[in-house]
């Protein structure tokens, strides 16, 4: 987005976990002009507890192996995208929210996002993440009835999360973590 002013005032911020398909990793980095990368610097002192040294230390050599390209991440996840929300309009008939990137699908499934969530498991071993665990407010909560599915997975793995959405798979097995 090319927005007059808008690279003064931009934190970017990035995972290896999800850059590099490290889950469980949790090494992150965030670039922004100096004022701002002051007060995230500050901020991060008190919200994180460790970020291993030989974790970080591997990070950063995958970082300038990099040729920009990142192995087609942003392309991957892209098809993944409307691989899963084909498979969850035509199979579950949920309304899928647009995005132009991003780690995640959210979608409207209608009825209680909780409800959802589980009887979804149940029924085909998809596991989504009910968007009422991110609000504070108990109201808001409950009358929730947005999903999120975890698109920055392998091809493979949300081939599987759409063949059992579609209801064909074999062994139960939770396909689609979030």
């Amino acid at each position: 987005c090319d927005v007059p002013g808008m690279r003064g005032r931009t934190i970017t911020v990035s995972s290896a976990g999800k850059l590099f398909s490290l889950t469980g990793w949790r090494v992150a980095w965030a670039l922004a002009p100096a004022r701002l990368a002051t007060a995230v610097a500050s901020a991060h002192t008190n919200l994180t507890y460790s970020a291993p040294t030989p974790l970080q230390a591997g990070i950063a050599a995958a970082l300038r192996e990099e040729d920009g390209s990142f192995g087609g991440v942003a392309q991957l996840f892209g098809a993944n995208f409307e691989l899963l929300a084909t498979a969850l309009r035509e199979h579950r008939g949920l309304t899928v929210c647009d995005a132009q990137g991003g780690y995640f699908l959210v979608a409207d499934a209608g009825v209680p996002d909780i409800d959802f969530v589980r009887s979804l498991a149940a029924e085909c071993g998809v596991v989504c993440t009910p968007m009422s665990v991110f609000y504070a407010d108990q109201d808001q909560s409950e009358s929730c009835t947005l999903v999120r599915f975890t698109i920055c997975k392998s091809r493979e793995h949300i081939q599987r999360a759409c063949a059992a959405l579609a209801g064909r798979r074999g062994r139960r097995e939770r396909v689609a973590g979030t």
